[in-house]
């Protein structure tokens, strides 16, 4: 129900009192020139154009290739990423230039920007733009600013050395379940493991911690845990829909014969990547208290995710 109620408060705060007419014969706004004759919604639209186009980089930079890093499964993933970040934010950049330049009366209407108006006049983010999963209930402006974090990440990582091994936001990559494969990939790749028989394990870390990082893991933050709290040990039951966990450390590790026992007072948990549920990553174990049954957190729906929208 909570849920219900914050999706409901995002689609309210996106709705406008009143429908405006798109036509070139709306009312001017009040205190305009006789010389500026636009209507009052061209207007309002060209001071949201500037500034989403100001929040957004001009460019994303693309990862430098070398015959060594190619062999890389990490670098072959943010090479990807780099160049979806740039093609879609030169389609953005495109189009809310043109907008731009309606708005200024130097371009003239077409089919295809009079739909990006209406979308864009409404807080709808446009069909075109939405090239990687993202929950109904975000508003335009949400995503804007989303958006530009996610190619703020990308530039990150192409200077990190380590591809921002120590703390990453994996919410915020265009295809964050590809990101999974490519370190298990690494970890195989640097220790001469098979892959099938890599297992993945996590640490929710103290804050401020220093993990010990290599090539067989990452930290990830932005990571929410849901339906349930962690005390720093294991976790436990709470009236609380949602808690902000610290940096939470993944490890790849070999399985071997020992450890496909029982791993003890565990439970599996899946990792989301947002609060809809739509999309599964991955799914890890996390410490229970001793004499709390797994089907208790199963019934409370307790799981994980790594995207959560600002409002």
């Amino acid at each position: 129900m909570t849920k219900k109620g914050q999706t409901v408060l995002r689609k309210l705060l996106k709705l406008q009192t009143i429908e405006e007419d798109l036509s070139e014969d709306t009312p001017v706004a009040g205190g305009q020139t006789q010389q500026d004759r636009r209507p009052a919604w061209m207007v309002a639209l060209k001071t949201s154009v500037d500034q989403w186009l100001n929040n957004l980089p001009q460019k994303v930079e693309l990862m430098e290739r070398t015959a060594d890093s190619v062999k890389k499964p990490l670098f072959r993933f943010f090479e990807r990423e780099c160049e979806i970040g740039a093609r879609l934010l030169k389609k953005v950049r495109d189009d809310l230039n043109d907008l731009a330049a309606v708005c200024d009366g130097t371009l003239k209407q077409t089919n295809y920007l009079r739909e990006l108006i209406s979308n864009l006049s409404k807080g709808v983010i446009p069909t075109q733009w939405k090239k990687y999963p993202v929950p109904p209930s975000v508003s335009l402006n949400v995503w804007v600013v989303d958006f530009a974090r996610r190619l703020k990440q990308l530039q990150e990582v192409r200077k990190s050395k380590d591809y921002l091994r120590t703390g990453i936001w994996v919410g915020g990559l265009f295809i964050p379940e590809a990101y999974i494969t490519a370190t298990r990939q690494a970890a195989a790749q640097a220790n001469q493991w098979s892959v099938e028989n890599l297992v993945l394990q996590v640490e929710i870390l103290k804050e401020g911690q220093d993990p010990d990082i290599d090539e067989t893991s990452f930290v990830v933050k932005d990571v929410t845990l849901e339906g349930a709290s962690w005390n720093g040990k294991t976790l436990e039951h709470t009236n609380d829909i949602a808690q902000q966990l610290p940096p939470v450390k993944f490890q790849w590790h070999h399985k071997s014969k020992e450890e496909s026992e029982a791993t003890g007072n565990k439970v599996l948990l899946p990792v989301y990547l947002n609060e809809t549920r739509a999309e599964f990553l991955v799914a890890v174990d996390l410490a229970s208290p001793s004499g709390v049954t797994s089907i208790s957190w199963y019934q409370k729906g307790v799981a994980m995710s790594v995207w959560r929208p600002d409002i």
